[in-house]
């Protein structure tokens, strides 16, 4: 892990039912409907050289720098309007909205060790100040998500920990069987974990026991909750696999053609981004493909679902796109700047402003009137 490790969000995970890379916040997602193209109106810059993850609730943005600090900075304006430092190094981090911030630190001596010690600590949204602090039993790559009334932190040796979010009390903890390396996903009722041993685990949010467990056949490279309580997955052999629920039974097959490396849920269908430099938009019920467009490079980042748009970014390219969900035509191309490729996906906040995280800076666009700081 890099000294300084991203603040990890998934804006979706919050609500009941969302996906776990990335969906709008609906408050904040309303007004897109314009035609108008996107110009830049604000960029804050910053020392760090490294990864950087962003996202936004309540009209901010949350990113992270050496030494456990987080910094909240408007979305309107681009200004700072706090900073807290706590020490050690972030490893995860997560948004809940009417709640607060939540994030995860850890020791870590030198440039690419692993973080231990780990300790969960909630933050007002509005000053920064520390809710609840709370030791985790996890340490490395960590996984932060929510399901039910419950905070979940993974860490990749399979260690998993639940705490009530509003008073920070453990409610259980579990250790998986095998290593896991990718994000799980997180609804109300369940949380699936995909492990090293071809395996989707199932637990469930109030007792932390597993209640099934899917033998897949290839290493799982993606994954979501569908509809119905079922759940889609994708393979480093190109394949997506509906499941209908915790049993295992397969709804619908899809074949790509390379690896799968994000899987995002939307009103329209499933979208799929394969290393086939393809992104793919599947019918939810038969796994029919509804459109496909080729993109120059692969999508590495899940794609900023909003009100019938897409907003992404090509992994090496200095450019963000804008895609009609119903027909995958460009609706628009917001040039970032010369070698200023994103390095995470885009986030959107106050209905209209695109975010964008790239070496060394933020940059803000808007496809409405830009605010004067």
């Amino acid at each position: 892990m890099s000294k300084v490790v991203a603040i990890f969000f998934a804006l979706s995970m919050v609500y009941a039912g969302a996906f776990s890379q990335g969906a709008p916040i609906a408050s904040e997602a309303k007004a897109m409907d314009s035609p108008s193209p996107f110009k830049k109106c604000w960029e804050y810059h910053f020392e760090n050289t490294v990864r950087q993850a962003i996202a936004s609730t309540n009209g901010t943005i949350y990113l992270s720098e050496p030494g456990g600090k987080v910094r909240a900075i408007s979305a309107k304006s681009g200004q700072v309007l706090w900073v807290t430092e706590l020490g050690g190094e972030i490893a995860a981090s997560l948004a809940i909205p009417k709640v607060g911030l939540a994030v995860v630190t850890g020791k870590s001596t030198f440039p690419g060790e692993r973080v231990s010690d780990s300790t969960l600590r909630l933050l007002n949204f509005d000053s920064g100040l520390v809710r609840f602090s709370t030791p985790v039993a996890v340490s490395g790559e960590l996984f932060l998500g929510r399901s039910g009334s419950r905070m979940v932190v993974v860490d990749t040796a399979g260690n998993i920990m639940a705490l009530e979010t509003v008073t920070g009390s453990p409610a259980w903890a579990n250790k998986l069987g095998s290593d896991v390396k990718i994000r799980p996903a997180f609804r109300d009722s369940a949380i699936a974990v995909a492990t090293t041993g071809n395996k989707i685990e199932i637990l469930s949010p109030t007792t932390g026991q597993i209640s099934g467990s899917i033998k897949t056949e290839h290493p799982v490279s993606a994954m979501t909750f569908g509809e119905n309580e079922s759940i889609v997955a994708g393979d480093e052999r190109g394949n997506v696999v509906n499941y209908r629920d915790a049993s295992g039974s397969i709804w619908w097959r899809f074949k790509s053609g390379a690896k799968i490396g994000t899987i995002v849920e939307s009103d329209k269908g499933i979208l799929v981004g394969s290393y086939d430099n393809f992104l793919y938009l599947i019918s939810n019920y038969s796994g029919d493909v509804k459109w496909k467009r080729r993109m120059g490079s692969r999508l590495v980042n899940a794609p900023f679902v909003s009100e019938g748009r897409l907003f992404l970014t090509i992994s090496v390219e200095d450019t963000a796109v804008s895609i009609d969900l119903e027909n995958g035509k460009v609706i628009d191309q917001i040039a970032l700047g010369e070698d200023k490729y994103a390095i995470s996906g885009p986030v959107l906040t106050e209905g209209s402003m695109l975010v964008f995280s790239v070496p060394e800076a933020l940059v803000a666009y808007s496809n409405f009137p830009c605010i004067s700081k």
